[in-house]
């Protein structure tokens, strides 16, 4: 028999005999069941919850898939889904020349060109040479002009009247050059000033000019000049070919989606490929499937009736997963695309009875060699298969009104709302097994007080019949 105390009074049935703490126990249990009852309720929305978190970051993983196919965002140059399908790759005839980009408004072919110049930014050096970067260079200015642009006025004083200072003044000017200090190891004055333009490219030549006392001079012929980059296309047609300029080294769409950057100018005729690139293609489509079957795996997995309880996982009432599923399978099913291909087992993809899809990649392979606008146009053409599962998966992981957002919204408030009402019945039931201690306890107490006056009645008795 327990002993269950109450302030300072400490019983067990000691003067009743009762189990008073086993009857205050079964009566706590009792008052207990609502909230075991609330505690399991709580159990299976948390078990719920944990199920929509897990399929709604699953379906943002196929939307996030489907967007690496299908997403203008990734371009940002008005591109169609289309153009984002198509995965143009391009390889040079010699990347120790040029290197070169394709995006998706490529068209597959050759570029042939020549080389014939590197863009240059101009540089000029100081015919006055210096000892130290101490030296004196005079009080005035120097105005840099950049092409049109508004010259730069540099101011020299006897704050800054040094080598070193004018090269400090010039950096700190804002004006887009950079000053620097040649050393020549030439005799006792090897310094000199050299003033190199940040941008290449003869609209970004550099005009400077001395003024007031600034003993600094320049030769009227740069040491470098500021020169465009030039490419001759088809060099070796009949003719001259077509001569193309940049300012910088990198030449943006040369041709639609074609862009080259060069590295050397040595007069060789030199060979751009433009091809699809399948392999990027397959692995975005692989990404597609893989992500689709996580979805529908966390579903079907519900939907599995476990054979000793008869019963299925504990979100298989949520009528958010059949309609997931369903949409899904809709996609899959439907007749889309303006080409020969209509359908995702045209291109390998096929679909099991557990609406878990599968890809055959040499098929794939093959229908992009055979027919790649068929392929891009059913994939990423409007309204095609990519575009048609995002448009699925943002109708239920939308942040703002998605079907799997909100459940998850109302599940926890759920979860909440139990809680609370949890939180409330055990301060209830510690109001309640404290008032059935002080009641139990007064019992025990009116027991005793009746024991002891028994017993000093009975030796009363005992005392007198002597």
């Amino acid at each position: 028999m327990g002993l269950r105390s109450v302030g300072s009074v400490t019983f067990g049935g000691i003067s009743s005999g009762l189990p008073t703490d086993e009857i205050i126990q079964q009566l706590l249990e009792l008052e207990r069941r609502p909230i075991n009852q609330l505690s399991a309720q709580r159990d299976r929305f948390n078990a719920q919850l944990q199920i929509f978190q897990d399929l709604s970051a699953k379906t943002t993983t196929l939307r996030n898939a489907l967007r690496e196919i299908d997403n203008l965002a990734l371009l940002g140059n008005g591109a169609s889904a289309e153009e984002e399908f198509s995965q143009f790759g391009a390889t040079s005839s010699d990347s120790s020349v040029v290197t070169a980009t394709a995006t998706g408004r490529a068209s597959p072919g050759t570029l042939t060109f020549r080389v014939d110049n590197l863009a240059t930014a101009q540089r000029d050096i100081s015919t006055t040479p210096y000892a130290t970067e101490d030296d004196a260079v005079g009080e005035g200015t120097l105005t840099i002009t950049i092409g049109g642009q508004p010259p730069t006025v540099v101011t020299i004083d006897s704050s800054n009247n040094s080598l070193a200072g004018l090269v400090a003044a010039i950096n700190d000017s804002g004006a887009d050059v950079t000053a620097s200090i040649l050393d020549t190891n030439n005799g006792a004055t090897p310094l000199q000033l050299v003033i190199q333009g940040n941008s290449t490219g003869v609209d970004n030549a550099v005009t400077l000019t001395p003024g007031g006392g600034l003993g600094v001079t320049f030769p009227p012929t740069p040491s470098q000049a500021a020169a465009d980059a030039k490419i001759t296309i088809d060099p070796t047609n009949p003719g001259p070919g077509t001569e193309v300029s940049s300012s910088s080294n990198t030449f943006a769409d040369v041709l639609t989606g074609v862009s080259l950057q060069l590295i050397e100018a040595n007069g060789t005729t030199e060979t751009i490929t433009i091809e699809p690139d399948t392999d990027a293609i397959v692995s975005a489509i692989s990404d597609v499937v893989s992500a689709f079957n996580a979805v529908t795996a966390i579903i079907q997995e519900q939907f599995e009736i476990d054979p000793s309880t008869n019963r299925g996982g504990v979100a298989i009432g949520a009528p958010e997963l059949r309609s997931l599923l369903r949409s899904l399978q809709g996609v899959i099913a439907s007749q889309l695309g303006t080409g020969d291909i209509s359908s995702a087992s045209q291109i390998g993809i096929s679909i099991d009875t557990n609406a878990l899809l599968s890809l055959d990649e040499d098929e794939l392979r093959d229908q992009l060699a055979a027919g790649f606008d068929d392929v891009r146009s059913f994939f990423a053409g409007e309204d095609g298969f990519a575009d048609g599962l995002r448009e699925v998966a943002d109708r239920f992981v939308d942040t703002v009104d998605g079907a799997l957002t909100a459940r998850i919204a109302g599940t926890s408030r759920s979860i909440q709302d139990i809680t609370d009402q949890i939180t409330a019945a055990e301060d209830r039931l510690t109001t309640v097994e404290e008032n059935l201690v002080r009641q139990f306890s007064a019992l025990e107490r009116v027991v005793s007080e009746v024991q002891i006056q028994g017993n000093f009645l009975a030796q009363f008795l005992i005392q007198s019949q002597r």
